[in-house]
């Protein structure tokens, strides 16, 4: 679920919470292809409160994540908790994202 969206300069926040399914991830997907094409091109994810993320949250992260490459810019991921991590590990992500407490 997302919690709390802010922007600010050319900065998206985002907080999430819960478990992120395939209805979450749509969900997510829209507020930040929104965000991307008003010209936003540096995303800040705050992950503390999220218990799970599956297959369609880590596409979405994915998506975005190519296309904010294209602009010079870069998606953060900050407190993701150690189960998080391990789905982030086990996809091999962790050599995509950048990870901060």
């Amino acid at each position: 679920m997302i919690e709390a969206l802010e922007h600010h300069n050319r900065e998206v926040t985002m907080k999430l919470a819960g478990d992120i399914h395939v209805e979450e991830a749509t969900q997510m997907r829209e507020k930040l292809l929104s965000s991307y094409e008003e010209g936003f091109i540096d995303f800040d994810i705050d992950f503390s409160r999220v218990s799970f993320i599956d297959s369609a949250g880590l596409g979405v992260l994915v998506t975005i994540h190519k296309r904010v490459l294209q602009q010079q810019g870069q998606l953060i991921i900050r407190g993701a908790k150690d189960s998080i991590l391990e789905i982030f590990t086990i996809t091999r992500l962790t050599r995509v994202f950048k990870f901060y407490d």
